[in-house]
């Protein structure tokens, strides 16, 4: 009877699973693009759109959050990808910024950036 656990728990695993990876989990990223004075995107991966969201603030906190749009593609595999991309707005110059993206019910370690300062 101990050894139908783990074969049950692997065979959950391997259901869950595509390319090695867990469905829902954020598969690259996150990284920022077109940072601008009071803007900045935050774009990250996924192999599915189910709870995709980015929370941000100006401290470890994250009292913001934005639902991202995404794209669908066709990987060389054949399979589907999703990239998500928020942009943030409104931003204050000169400000370390956190944030955090989820995707399928997991979550990335906070990151942070620096947004441009006055000149």
């Amino acid at each position: 009877m101990k050894k139908i656990i783990p074969i049950n728990i692997l065979l959950l695993f391997a259901l869950l699973t595509i390319d090695g990876r867990v469905m829902g989990a954020v598969s690259w990223g996150p990284y920022l693009q077109n940072l601008k004075d009071h803007s900045v995107d935050i774009c990250f991966g996924s192999l599915d759109t189910s709870a995709a969201e980015v929370s941000y603030g100006l401290d470890k906190d994250l009292k913001n959050s934005i639902i991202p749009s995404a794209i669908s593609f066709s990987d060389s595999d054949g399979s589907t990808r999703y990239q998500f991309c928020a942009t943030l707005s409104d931003l204050k110059k000169g400000r370390t910024y956190y944030y955090r993206v989820m995707a399928g019910g997991e979550e990335t370690e906070i990151k942070s950036f620096y947004s441009k300062a006055e000149v």
